[in-house]
């Protein structure tokens, strides 16, 4: 599931928050340098705005930057960029 999941994202460069917390590794090998977390906002608020910052947090650790953030649209979203490595 994950390599069709991880196939899914790269051809989009967007993955679903809930794809995101059923599978936090979606993004392990994603070869793009940005990427789009997208959810439509049915969700009450507090529980999307949470749902977002976790899975921010878990790809920052991974070395994705946020840089841009929607929340609240109908369809939210957040920007990721991978940070660039230390080429040492």
């Amino acid at each position: 599931m994950v390599l069709l999941l991880s196939n899914s994202i790269a051809q989009a460069r967007t993955v679903r928050l809930r794809d995101l917390e059923s599978a936090p590794n979606a993004l392990d090998g994603y070869k793009h340098k940005y990427v789009v977390i997208a959810h439509k906002s049915w969700w009450r608020r507090g529980r999307e705005i949470a749902a977002f910052c976790t899975a921010v947090e878990r790809l920052e650790a991974k070395g994705w930057e946020p840089v841009s953030w929607n929340l609240g649209a109908r369809r939210s979203t957040v920007v990721l960029r991978r940070r660039e490595t230390d080429p040492e």
